[in-house]
């Protein structure tokens, strides 16, 4: 449930009422309260380049707030780990014995577009492109069985 969606006044609620609404009507909650931080204007990009560097998350998203803490945007950053698999992930969606090769050929086309679209260091997506025409073939040994759960089990299986 996108309880951050929750419009007041022409601009969405700040995220710690939206987090209290979901803790009362006992909903799961991605906001940690306790793990909230601040930021000036111009520490927002050295922190954007953090998350991007992370590893084995998602990411983050940061809301930006006016004076009266009033929200004006919120922008998600995602880490180059999560953008790396997810892109794999839509391409392995087509996966079969007969194209294989295919699949390859279309998840490194779009891993060097991320690394040119990104700046990531070329040895990063070289090591995925590796990585992926293992996992390609170690998918196809056991196929049926493996391919039914990349959407569930992805990145989780890999």
């Amino acid at each position: 449930i996108g309880v951050t969606g929750i419009h007041l006044h022409g601009r969405s609620g700040h995220p710690i009422l939206a987090s209290s609404f979901a803790n009362y009507f006992g909903l799961d909650c991605v906001l940690e309260l306790d793990n909230l931080k601040t930021y000036k204007n111009d520490e927002i990009e050295e922190e954007c380049n953090k998350i991007h560097n992370g590893w084995d998350s998602e990411g983050s998203v940061i809301v930006l707030l006016d004076k009266y803490s009033r929200v004006v945007d919120f922008v998600k950053v995602k880490t180059f780990w999560y953008v790396i698999l997810r892109a794999m992930r839509e391409k392995l969606k087509s996966l079969g014995k007969s194209n294989r090769i295919a699949t390859f050929s279309k998840i490194k086309d779009r891993l060097n577009t991320l690394k040119l679209d990104f700046g990531m260091d070329r040895y990063l997506i070289m090591t995925f492109i590796d990585l992926a025409q293992h996992f390609c073939t170690w998918l196809l040994d056991d196929m049926v069985e493996r391919l039914g759960k990349i959407r569930v089990k992805y990145p989780v299986l890999w």
